[in-house]
């Protein structure tokens, strides 16, 4: 074996690929020499976009591997005004259409068009400098003849007297090779041997030498070719990787995140599924195999795995919704527990406001209990968000009643004085929370007390007016009034002339407006913000669609979401933040969420074209379907992303879980289709929510079912809720006791840890 550091370390050794002297230039040159041009001394330099053109090969080599890296050469290539478009050589043009005519008219036997292709390159490369043909002219021409040869040779029907491997150093030699040959070799490698990894670093390395030394390598047309290709660039990548890791495995040596790394042009580990769809394509799925990788890589991020660090609180910053914030925030504390340490206030601090924006006051609440039971002093930071808390309108909207409000408005003014008496200094956000919160609750005169008092005395003095006026108008608005707030706008925006009301103000104006489906305001209201340069979020983009779809409706025309998205996207201050893949996902969940179906319809019809392989759009539009519209449309979007984005269990278990409220037998059906599936199975997410649906429905004898089948698998994980959920049935069904014994080791092996 090859020591992986040797391999990772991508130490370049000169003479690795053997270069062999061409053999048979006075045949070759009879040979092509009769059918082409003749010769002559007075042709023009071609001129290429890379402008490789005026030096014959031995110098281009020379000037290829002293010359900036690849990434460099390529930004600076981009700069330059495009040039002409190279005509082809004739030359170059006919000896590749004769060998192209040869592989294409070939069956069985091969040995011809490997020889015509292995001469003609040859007589290429001896005319190479009096015709001036670039490396990159003959690469173009010859790499997808190569890669037709190339795929011949592999089918069991064809001979050739020469192995793949010579095949490959041919191509390397006359510098027609490409990345996607050597990536086939190493996969033909792991289906001939499971555990021949380090003969995969081999290729990887071999195809990194070769490449690293032709920027113009890069091209990846395979045009006129007739075989299939699915190749793409990070697929060598993602499999040498998977064999590193595999290989540290094998040889039980410590797997290097860092040199895993290294296989990476972004210097980054690709996530799981990238790394399964290229092990897919290939051919080469392992599904054991590849749960050692997983686990692994899981293990390993464990126990490098800093809770307390900078990464934690961006994960926190990042995660999408509470279930996994949740998630994520019990490991963070399992760790912390394992290794006898604190969670740090800031990660509090980061979970706090997660939470609040998730609308979550009790965990915010509940968080900064944990803080003021640590002995630790809480900070300014933490105080924020528990104001902000208290006085969120959703809140104070839940407590009905005055009275109920009234005490709610006492416990926020004896927070004050707590925050006060500990000597906690106030900021400019705290100002500003307060100010708000005092607006929620209706007290304007208040708030004004306390803009009088603290807000020309603190840092960034015009911040916090902003912060104010913000606050001021939101609590107008929520308190329905309306007109006031809108005087006191143009009131604010007269008096202070930088001041900008921030998007969530204007996202309380346009919301009050369509609950009353006055769409001139919200036109208005749109224009005002165009003309203010005041960003649109994707809640108010959402709430501009569903605008247009109500008022159209409203007078009996059809809306033409196509030219009203175009009209948004090209907008002044939208175009140009964030109408991206994400964000047109967001807006097709808020108008799903919205319960308007039409407009998600429309949305998805002219979002899929742009992004066909987009899990979020799909997985949304799918969810749509089976929870709002059409079940077979829903069904539809579930075929093709298996088929065409990816097929995995969470897409199996979103499918299933909210089918089984439309159409029973149905998720039954896939249920069942499922289990028979030769890449997925079963976890134990689609058993809870198989449960879940049959224990409310009270089918008894098909929860049975499901609780026998439980009992015959093995799994490492039986997930935290359906233990739980199983032995609560204990009372109504007869679970039997191997399954019972398997969730109790299980959780044995948690209390362990």
């Amino acid at each position: 074996m090859i020591p992986l550091r040797q391999i990772v370390g991508r130490t370049t050794r000169s003479g690795f690929l053997q270069i062999r002297s061409a053999s048979k230039a006075g045949t070759i040159a009879l040979r092509y020499q009769s059918t082409t041009s003749t010769t002559t001394n007075t042709a023009t330099p071609t001129t290429t976009p890379d402008n490789d053109n005026s030096k014959p090969s031995s110098e281009t080599v020379k000037t290829e591997q002293s010359s900036l890296p690849k990434a460099t050469q390529k930004g600076k290539q981009d700069k330059k005004a495009p040039s002409k478009k190279t005509p082809v050589n004739p030359k170059l043009r006919d000896i590749s259409g004769q060998i192209k005519e040869t592989i294409i008219q070939s069956t069985t036997d091969l040995n011809e068009a490997y020889s015509i292709l292995e001469e003609g390159i040859t007589f290429l490369r001896e005319i190479q400098k009096s015709e001036n043909i670039t490396d990159r002219q003959i690469f173009k021409e010859f790499y997808p003849l190569a890669t037709e040869l190339f795929n011949l040779a592999q089918k069991p029907e064809t001979t050739i007297d020469h192995s793949l491997n010579d095949i490959i150093d041919m191509f390397v030699k006359n510098k027609i090779a490409h990345s996607m040959h050597f990536i086939q070799l190493a996969a033909n490698a792991l289906k001939q041997n499971s555990e021949a990894y380090d003969e995969v670093l081999q290729y990887w390395f071999k195809s990194f030498e070769y490449t690293k030394s032709h920027d113009f390598l890069y091209v990846n047309n395979f045009n006129g070719i007739k075989t299939k290709i699915e190749y793409q660039p990070y697929d060598f990548t993602n499999l040498a990787i998977y064999a590193y890791v595999q290989s540290c495995i094998a040889q039980k040596v410590t797997y290097s995140p860092v040199d895993a790394a290294k296989f990476s042009p972004s210097g980054k580990i690709p996530p799981f599924y990238h790394i399964k769809k290229t092990l897919e394509v290939l051919d080469i799925y392992d599904g054991k195999k590849f749960r050692e990788y997983c686990n692994l890589l899981e293990t390993d991020s464990q126990e490098r795995f800093n809770p307390n660090g900078a990464s934690s609180i961006k994960k926190i910053e990042n995660t999408p919704d509470k279930k996994q914030l949740d998630k994520f925030y019990q490991n963070v504390v399992d760790i912390c527990n394992k290794r006898n340490i604190k969670v740090d206030e800031k990660v509090i601090v980061a979970l706090m406001q997660r939470y609040f924006q998730f609308d979550e006051y009790n965990e915010v609440f509940s968080l900064f209990e944990t803080i003021m039971n640590s002995g630790v002093k809480p900070s300014i930071d933490a105080w924020n968000i528990v104001i902000k808390a208290m006085t969120n309108p959703s809140r104070i909207a839940s407590f009905g009643g005055k009275a109920k409000q009234q005490e709610l408005v006492q416990n926020f003014e004896r927070t004050l004085q707590t925050i006060v008496s500990s000597g906690v200094q106030f900021n400019g956000e705290t100002v500003g929370a307060i100010v708000s919160g005092y607006a929620n609750f209706g007290q304007f005169d208040k708030a004004q007390e306390y803009i009088d008092k603290y807000a020309k005395g603190v840092k960034d003095n015009g911040a916090v007016i902003s912060l104010c006026n913000d606050g001021i108008l939101r609590g107008l608005v929520y308190n329905g009034k309306i007109e006031e707030a809108e005087s006191k706008l143009k009131q604010f925006m007269e008096t202070y002339p930088q001041y900008k009301p921030h998007t969530h103000v204007m996202n309380d104006f346009l919301n009050y407006y369509a609950k009353k489906k006055n769409y001139k305001a919200i036109n208005g209201i749109t224009n005002f913000m165009r003309k203010h340069n005041i960003a649109e979020n994707v809640s108010i983009k959402t709430t501009m669609i569903n605008a247009y779809f109500e008022s159209l409706h409203a007078i009996g025309k059809t809306p033409d979401l196509s030219s009203f998205l175009a009209k948004m996207e090209s907008s002044e201050n939208a175009g140009k933040r964030g109408f991206n893949e994400q964000m047109h996902s967001t807006l097709l969940k808020g108008l799903i969420q919205g319960a308007n179906i039409e407009a998600a319809r429309q949305l998805f019809d002219i979002l899929k074209s742009r992004y066909p392989r987009s899990a979020w759009l799909n997985t949304n539009m799918m969810v749509g379907e089976l929870t709002l519209g059409n079940v077979k449309l829903g069904e539809d979007i579930f075929n093709y992303y298996i088929k065409e984005i990816r097929n995995e269990p969470i897409i199996w278990n979103t499918f299933i879980h909210n089918l089984l409220a439309r159409d029973e037998k149905l998720a039954d059906f896939y249920f069942e289709k499922m289990k028979q599936d030769s890449q997925v199975q079963p976890n134990f997410y689609t058993y809870y929510f198989m449960l879940q649906h049959y224990r409310r429905k009270a089918k008894k004898d098909r929860l049975q079912q499901l609780v026998n089948e439980l009992a015959e698998v093995d799994w490492t994980s039986y997930g935290t809720s359906l233990p739980d959920f199983i032995k609560r049935l204990t009372n109504y069904l007869d679970v039997p006791a191997s399954l019972l014994s398997k969730l109790d080791k299980q959780q044995a092996t948690v209390d362990k840890q």
